[in-house]
């Protein structure tokens, strides 16, 4: 039978078998980090008064930012099981036999890996950001109830029944207001604000749609250690954070040039998802054939993947080293690692479990 044979159902049959345990572990897994963290620090969540219901929603709105972290580990291991399975199975050497290439398999993979890394460079581009922004709002409401919550660049504080979140960059600060009324609150985004003696004067706007008018109001401001004496309040530029706002400014400034925040997507972060999906295709590099053209095929790949490995290296440390080596010697490196010695352990798998089938006698 023709090399070029690709029986479709066979192959939607694979992906539907793999994609299924991609989906369950990644399911499985949120479920499980989500009950150990509840079950760690529910002492500490409940202590400021937070209610189920807070507690609930809280836990609903992380949920989509920790399945988002937990997806690579999913999608290799998923890929692994699956792959594992279809071989003791012996589908794979039965597909052989009727002229089916292993490459299809790899190509399964390639997609898989390709559609989960664009559909996460798509959630962190549009709605991500402002859910994962959403919910520590939420934290510091309804949860923490803490004056004062610090971490590397972001301090949230509190001044009467406004919620204060402040950002520093290197040479300017960011302020967002969250003032509850009427159960609601509007979020309002200062680059600077306008002075009014030991008051600073704000807007208020909708929360739904930009503003057509600006209110002003007075508000007490929090006590700011941490701000230079330098920073003149002058007239301030309005920025009000939505969903559709929040997505025209991550645009506007990816074209302008602009500064990159902890919310936009940056270009070593989309580098970093494409050699992802490359790694996982390691992992059914032992069920194409050793010998002759596969092999060629398979140490193409292995080549594409250390050209790969090499660019985005000398893109992330030679931008943004500060912020990214953390991430290469957190993540990159074991995941690095643990795709090698899984690739190794299949070709070892492969010679044993999968032999091809017995002659028939005549």
């Amino acid at each position: 039978m023709s090399r070029m044979y690709i029986p479709w159902k066979l192959l939607r049959d694979w992906g539907a078998f793999i994609g299924l345990r991609v989906v369950l572990f990644l399911a499985g897994g949120t479920v499980v980090f989500q009950g150990i963290d509840a079950f760690e620090n529910l002492r500490e969540y409940t202590a400021g008064g937070a209610s189920g219901r807070e507690l609930a929603i809280w836990f609903l709105l992380r949920t989509p930012e920790l399945a988002q972290q937990i997806l690579p580990a999913a999608l290799l291991l998923g890929v692994l099981v699956g792959t594992f399975a279809l071989a003791r199975s012996r589908e794979l050497t039965a597909a052989e036999a009727s002229g089916l290439h292993p490459v299809w398999l790899w190509i399964i993979v390639a997609l898989l890996g390709g559609g989960v890394a664009c559909g996460q460079m798509l959630s962190e581009a549009s709605w991500l950001p402002a859910l994962r922004h959403q919910a520590d709002v939420w934290q510091a409401m309804h949860i923490d109830r803490n004056p004062l919550r610090l971490d590397q660049r972001v301090r949230w504080m509190t001044s009467g029944a406004d919620l204060w979140r402040i950002e520093r960059f290197d040479d300017h600060y960011t302020f967002e207001i969250y003032q509850r009324r009427e159960g609601a609150h509007a979020v309002i985004r200062l680059e600077q604000v306008v002075a009014d003696g030991d008051r600073w004067q704000v807007p208020t706007a909708r929360r739904s749609r930009w503003p057509d008018a600006v209110t002003w109001h007075t508000v007490e401001p929090p006590t700011i250690p941490f701000l230079p004496a330098e920073l003149a309040p002058v007239q301030h530029r309005l920025r009000y954070l939505g969903l559709g706002a929040l997505w025209r400014e991550m645009r506007a400034k990816s074209r302008l040039g602009g500064e990159v925040s902890g919310q936009e997507l940056e270009w070593h972060q989309r580098i970093s998802w494409a050699l992802m999906s490359l790694t996982v295709l390691l992992a059914v590099l032992p069920f194409i054939p050793r010998h002759g053209r596969s092999a060629s095929v398979a140490a193409g790949a292995l080549l594409a993947l250390l050209i790969g490995i090499i660019g985005w290296a000398a893109i992330v440390f030679g931008s943004t080293w500060a912020t990214s080596r953390r991430d290469v010697l957190g993540y990159w490196i074991p995941h690095g690692v643990l795709v090698l010695t899984a690739t190794v352990g299949w070709i070892r798998i492969r010679g044993e479990t999968v032999q091809p089938p017995p002659k028939e006698d005549p």
